[in-house]
């Protein structure tokens, strides 16, 4: 089936993004790999593709200027440059030699020994996290949203006092990525942490 003008603007949509895979199954079965004029980007909705797609040397990460573009539309010329810099230098946001380079680094945290050795303190973390959600916590707010930032943050050995410190800094510069438009005094915000 071919689609002339797949609804991938819907990407952006709220409801969307609290969930997508409703969405993500119609482009998968309708336009698996198609245009977004929206996020002026190609979208692969396939495995195989993706895979191909990884493995091609044409296709290139360096995308963070356009990404800010579009996440954070209101942002004036030049207002995001040390936030664009810096997230250029990303593993994710990066090709060839400087990717494979943070590869190598990062990849020894990864090893299967190191998975295991981090175990137990992720599962301290998701216990410690979960009475909070027992206690009358919000799901999302008390579990979801911190667990990522507690095991990072507990993992590179910040401090327990700095918890709070560490989610509130990454919180904004994380938002960047699946969701929706950022105003720029929040893309500031994690530009300046």
């Amino acid at each position: 089936m071919t689609v002339t003008h797949p609804p991938t603007a819907a990407l952006l949509d709220p409801s969307a993004l609290r969930d997508p895979y409703p969405l993500y199954h119609q482009l998968r079965r309708e336009a698996p790999v198609c245009w977004s004029p929206e996020l002026q980007s190609w979208l692969l909705f396939r495995h195989a593709d993706v895979t191909r797609a990884l493995k091609d040397a044409r296709l290139r990460a360096e995308r963070v200027g356009l990404l800010l573009r579009l996440q954070v539309p209101d942002a004036p010329p030049g207002a995001l440059d040390d936030y664009q810099a810096m997230l250029g230098r990303t593993c994710l946001m990066s090709d060839g030699e400087q990717h494979a380079g943070l590869r190598r680094i990062a990849g020894v945290g990864f090893l299967p020994a190191a998975i295991r050795a981090y175990r137990p303190a992720v599962e301290e973390t998701v216990a410690e996290l979960l009475a909070g959600v027992r206690d009358g916590g919000d799901l999302v707010e008390a579990f979801c949203r911190r667990l990522p930032a507690v095991c990072m943050a507990r993992l590179l050995g910040v401090p327990e006092r700095d918890l709070d410190v560490f989610q509130a800094w990454t919180t904004p510069a994380t938002r960047l990525f699946g969701s929706a438009q950022l105003p720029l005094s929040a893309a500031q915000r994690g530009a300046e942490r």
